[in-house]
């Protein structure tokens, strides 16, 4: 079972890549990484309210790949 955290990360990835692919599948797989990998630097730095988890970056970045291959089948 996958936690609840994790599927929302991955949930917040394909949402991403849905909405920014639109603009072009770069664009929409660079604001997914930026968006992963930022959430992660914020908590790093605000770990009195967060806590940075390096698998959570996985998780909203698979989420991304697979808006992509659902792109890419289409």
């Amino acid at each position: 079972m996958i936690a609840h955290d994790k599927c929302l990360h991955f949930m917040v990835g394909v949402a991403l890549f849905a909405v920014f692919h639109l603009v072009s599948v770069p664009v929409g797989l660079a604001v997914v990484l930026v968006a992963a990998i930022g959430k992660e630097i914020y908590d790093w730095f605000n770990k009195d309210k967060h806590t940075p988890d390096l698998m959570d970056a996985v998780w909203t970045v698979a989420g991304g790949a697979v808006g992509l291959l659902c792109w890419i089948r289409l």
